[in-house]
Parts: C-alpha cells; structure tokens; sequence
C-alpha cells in the first residue's frame, strides 16, 4: 500500500482519508507512514492532546458493537461491520499516537488539517447503519480537535449519523418511484434518514448562531488576536455546515429548514449587533464576527439553492432573508462610520453559483473562506487597526498534488524543510561602494581667517562734549589720543582731569 502521493500533500487529513476509505489492513503500516507524516513537518502536541481520548472511543465503539451482537440485532451485518470498524478504529488510534509523541511545531497548519479529520471520521460509517452509529462515537472524540463545546460535540455525532443516513436516502431515492413503492423496507429507510436529516439540520442551525451579546472573554475589548481568532472559529464552523448543506443537497429529500434556519440565526445576530451597537454595549469590533457569519450563511444559502431545489419558495426566502440582513448591515456601518468602505459585496459569487453547475466541494469550501477573509481584512484597514499576518490556509492555498510523479519518502534521518516551497524572502542588503572611489575635493572650504577686518583700535573714538555731558563727538584727527583713561575702571576722561569722574581713583599724569 503507497501514500506517497498523499505525503505529498502534507495533509493528516488526506491520510486519514486513505487510511478510512481504503482500509489499510496492518496497524504497522499506517504508523509507518504516519512516522514519515510526522517527519514531514505536521507534528502538533495540541493536536495529540485533543485526540487524547481517541482509545477510549475505540474501546466504546467496539464495546457498543459487542453489547449489539449479544443483543442480537442485524446479525448478518454484526461480523464483517465489526471487524471492518475495528480495524479503522486501531489505525486511528495508532496514527494519533505517533502524532502526539511529536513536536508542537506547526500547531496552526495542524488545526487546519483537523477539519478534514472530523470530516473524514463523519464519514467512516458510509452506507451502512451500524457503523453510522460507532462513527457518531468517534466524531463526538474528534469534535475536541475543533475546540467545539458540548453543544457543538452533539452535533458533530448528530452530523456523523446524519451522513451515513443521507448515503442510504441517496441511495434508496435514487430508485425508480415504482420500486421504492414497493420495497417496504426502503421506504422504511428513507423515512427514517429524512427524520435524521432534520434533526441534524436543526441542531447544525442552532449551534451555529452565536450571541453577541455575550463573546468569548479573549475577545472583549480591544484583544485582535481574540477577535481574529473568534472570526476563525466562526469560520471553520461556516465551512463544515458548508460541507454538511452539500452532503444534504444530494439527497433528493432535502429538508429546506437548513438555509431557513441559518439565515434566521444570522439574521438574529445581525439584529442584535445592531442593537447593541447602537446601545454602547457592544464594540464595533465585534460586528466583524457578524459580518463574516453573514457572509457564510449568504453564499451557503446561495450553494443549496443552486445544488438543491431552487423553486422552493422557503429556500428563496430565507436566501432573500439573508440578503436583505446583509444589506442592512452594510448600510447601517457606512452611516455609523464604523465601515467607510463597507463590506465586500460577493453577489458576484452568488451569480457563479446560481449560473454553473454543481460546484466541487474544496472550491466552495475556498470561496467561503476567501470571503470571510476579505471581510475580516476590510474592516481592520477600515479602522485602522493591525493584526498579525496569517499564513494561508490549506483551503485557501491548496497543495497541488501530482499524483502521477508522487515525492519519493525521506530517508528515516532526514527531516524536511517545509519552507522549499515557499518563496525565497527577499533580503534588502546595503548598497555597495566601489573600492576607487575619487578622494573629496577640499575647494570648498571657507576662506582663511587672515582676512578679518582690521583691528578696533584703529576705530575713532567718542569724546565727551565739555557743553553737553551727554553727548560724544568724535576728535579731530590730529590729536592721537584726546583723553585719559582710568587704569581701574577703563573710564575714558578728559586731558588735565587728575581723578576719574566714575571712581574718583586718581589718574596718571598726563
């Protein structure tokens, strides 16, 4: 068995994929390669600790399997469905080992990977309804990799059974209307995965409204490393109910209560942030949080109106609905000042779904994130505050992968860099001086002091008047020298005064 071409992607969620879907038979092996993972770069501790309760779900889930097959229930099922989950469940649990004996380098690359691990564990059941109940098991364990609360941990098993329920409605909905008439046991089926689909519809619908009333503690006053994060987490949620709305527009039965529900979630959260905008209560920044879920919950009503029923009238008008709070929103920040450029318009987006056909999955998966990116980038230039850079996500810069020319494995002591991708940082050096350089010239220089004016004592001097005590008239030339100066008090005083009239010290003779 080879998964060079999915090391090649670096990606524990595509290896986990492999892992499931292929069922790789030996536990050595896939701790092979997720030795070979781990050198590539995708070492994460967070990752290990929130898998940490991976054997435990294993010990439930083949305990639960146990417990049905004393029970006697569908025992023609029980054996080959037990062994298959069991094997699943070892490999699991062997590659996160390896993972969680590893280094924290890329703790942030490793969380986005985890989307597609809860994804994939979702769907490990597939189209048979005992392993749709151990997959509810394991996607519950693997919830914790997203940081969903207990809420969220119900709806991931909720989303689980739900998955393996919609595979069997496709596949029983995808029969003639004559057979599916007559086959009591297919209509017992279907009836009871468009029960599922609901229920997990509505519970996905309700988690993901979040109050903004009442944020997360990191992310209350001016914290941009809170509210980034938030926005995140905000979107990952968007891009797994993505997933999640496009698995049930496959079905045929599609309960149009999913886009109504989110978009009146959105619109609630919309309402809100305007309220306690308008009140003080709540900070600009936190319209942000707002923005992006009404960005997801608008082009995911856009991707279920085109994969899914378009005529009908709840999904057109909780598309409108969703439109129309988004439009809201954006008027009232331009009047408020708080968004002068307002937010991103993906109407455009829209459009493109609307007009072709049923997009693949990674590209709407790219498009919500992209968007919710942009509007988060928007309204931080907006008002002028700077935020950490953060790398590109694994959906928003996927990893080409060439499946035909896959990367050879490093050799066990080598470890690779995972910057030969990325572009060489360009490095501003100083500029370089040429070793014969003229020398400075030195003509410039100010003129030598020989040439100052001459001396003050050539200047005339002032002489008192006898008439006027207070004004001095300059001698006549031909005296030289037409006063007596005082040795104590410099004064200048008249020729034949014999003390000096400012201190009466007596003068020399004449």
């Amino acid at each position: 068995m080879v998964l060079d071409e999915f090391l090649t992607e670096r990606s524990v969620g595509a290896f986990l994929t492999y892992v499931v879907e292929v069922k790789v038979p030996r536990v050595e092996e896939a701790t092979k390669y997720a030795s070979s993972l781990a050198k590539c770069g995708l070492k994460g501790s967070a990752f290990g600790d929130a898998m940490v309760d991976a054997d435990t779900a294993r010990h439930e889930l083949i305990a639960a399997l146990k417990r049905e097959e004393r029970e006697g229930a569908n025992p023609s099922l029980h054996v080959e469905s037990a062994r298959e989950v069991a094997v699943r469940a070892e490999t699991l649990a062997a590659t996160v080992e390896v993972l969680k004996r590893s280094v924290d380098r890329q703790p942030e690359r490793v969380k986005v990977s985890s989307l597609n691990v809860a994804w994939t564990t979702a769907l490990a059941g597939n189209a048979r309804p005992r392993p749709a109940r151990a997959t509810a098991t394991a996607a519950a364990g693997v919830s914790g990799v997203l940081g969903f609360d207990a809420k969220m941990a119900r709806a991931t098993a909720a989303l689980a059974r739900m998955s393996c329920g919609s595979r069997l409605a496709a596949r029983v909905a995808s029969k003639p209307l004559k057979s599916l008439a007559e086959d009591e046991a297919s209509s017992s089926v279907l009836s009871e995965a468009s029960a599922e689909l609901q229920a997990a519809a509505g519970i996905w619908g309700d988690a993901l409204v979040v109050d903004i009333r009442d944020p997360p503690a990191e992310c209350k006053g001016d914290v941009s490393r809170g509210f980034r994060a938030w926005c995140l987490a905000a979107a990952d949620r968007l891009a797994i109910a993505k997933a999640f709305a496009l698995e049930l527009a496959e079905v045929r039965a599609t309960p149009p209560s999913l886009a109504a529900r989110l978009a009146a979630g959105v619109a609630a959260n919309e309402a809100r942030a305007l309220d306690g905008l308008a009140s003080g209560s709540v900070t600009p920044r936190l319209v942000g949080s707002a923005c992006a879920q009404s960005a997801g919950a608008a082009a995911l009503a856009d991707a279920l109106a085109a994969r899914a029923a378009a005529k009908d009238s709840l999904i057109g008008e909780a598309l409108a609905f969703s439109k129309h709070g988004l439009c809201k929103l954006n008027s009232f920040l331009q009047t408020k000042g708080n968004l002068p450029r307002g937010i991103v318009d993906d109407d455009a987006m829209a459009r493109k779904y609307a007009a072709s056909a049923p997009p693949d999955l990674r590209t709407v998966l790219q498009d919500l994130q992209g968007a919710i990116k942009r509007r988060v980038d928007v309204y931080d230039r907006d008002n002028k505050t700077v935020y950490f850079e953060t790398e590109p996500t694994a959906l928003e810069n996927p990893v080409p992968v060439n499946l035909a020319k896959p990367r050879p494995l490093p050799a066990d002591d080598t470890v690779v860099d995972l910057s030969e991708d990325l572009p060489a940082p360009v490095v501003e050096k100083d500029p370089v001086l040429p070793d014969d350089l003229p020398p400075p010239a030195y003509d410039d220089l100010p003129p030598a002091y020989d040439d100052l004016p001459p001396a003050f004592d050539d200047l005339p001097t002032p002489n008192r008047d006898d008439d006027d005590d207070d004004v001095f008239r300059p001698q006549s030339s031909s005296s030289s020298k037409p006063y007596v100066s005082c040795d104590r008090c410099t004064f200048n005083n008249k020729l034949g005064a014999s003390r000096c009239e400012m201190c009466e010290s007596k003068l020399p003779a004449c």
